[in-house]
């Protein structure tokens, strides 16, 4: 995980040194300035850090038949009780 952070800086670094210079002094250049810097950081997130695909709903990919097995041997032994 480290690496991925550190690999994201150095991106970031080598994104924004490419940049058109920062100058703030009127609202126009401002919001230049910030949009490059926002596009600079989600690019480079998304190149170190990629979305990962989550299933929704009841089902588990985790919840493998060994598990399935163990959870109704448990659900027996609790009814039991």
């Amino acid at each position: 995980m480290d690496n991925n952070w550190d690999s994201f800086r150095e991106n970031m670094k080598g994104k924004l040194g490419k940049g058109p210079a920062m100058n703030m002094k009127d609202e126009t250049r401002s919001g230049h300035t910030i949009g490059f810097i926002l596009q600079a950081l989600m690019s480079s997130y998304k190149d170190y850090f990629p979305l990962k695909f989550v299933r929704a709903g009841t089902y588990s990919v985790r919840w493998t038949h060994i598990l399935q097995s163990l959870r109704k041997e448990v659900r027996l032994l609790f009814s039991k009780i």
